[in-house]
């Protein structure tokens, strides 16, 4: 092989990206993962916002700057998310559309999400997360958007704990109340 030849090889295989998946030709279903992951985490930000732009009353500065750092992390979810869809050589939900399509979780239009309800979708997301994961580690051998997803389950987790603080339950009237002292 002439020296040209191998320049030119070497530049072949650097432009096309490493097999990064077990079906390394066909990376649309992680990909398809990817964008559902991402739609679930606009809308949670989207939840996380409505609900501190709706804030009152006591607790009101501490839940809003908690709401502000849980924003933070999922913003950077959003980005990871993003970089690891190009990776693939895929291409990323852009639209509202798109992401009111693509993600999983539900919400009634009109109303405010609370530490109750944003608890809830945590969870959500973490069993979504959960179960994409087990897609992406046995059927696709994707090791990297299977650590990826790791950490954004453990960050989810730790998310609902401290939501969790903020609840206790009412056992005469079986409800649950929102304690906004308990965060400190």
């Amino acid at each position: 092989m002439s020296l040209k030849d191998e320049h030119q090889s070497m530049f072949l295989n650097a432009i096309h990206p490493l097999k990064l998946i077990k079906d390394s030709n066909n990376p649309q279903k992680v990909i398809e993962i990817l964008n559902h992951a991402l739609a679930d985490e606009i809308a949670l930000s989207m939840r996380t916002r409505n609900s501190k732009w709706n804030l009152h009353g006591a607790g009101s500065f501490e839940l809003c700057n908690l709401y502000e750092i849980h924003l933070g992390q999922i913003d950077i979810f959003e980005d990871e998310i993003v970089s690891r869809i190009k990776m693939l050589q895929g291409k990323q939900i852009g639209s509202f559309s798109e992401y009111l399509a693509k993600t999983r979780l539900s919400e009634t239009p009109g109303t405010s999400p609370g530490v109750f309800q944003l608890l809830l979708d945590h969870e959500s997301v973490i069993r979504f997360f959960r179960e994409d994961l087990r897609n992406c580690s046995k059927l696709y051998e994707d090791i990297s958007t299977s650590e990826m997803l790791i950490k954004f389950i453990r960050q989810h987790e730790k998310i609902a704990w401290i939501l969790r603080s903020f609840i206790q339950k009412d056992s005469t009237k079986n409800v649950f109340i929102v304690n906004y002292r308990k965060a400190s």
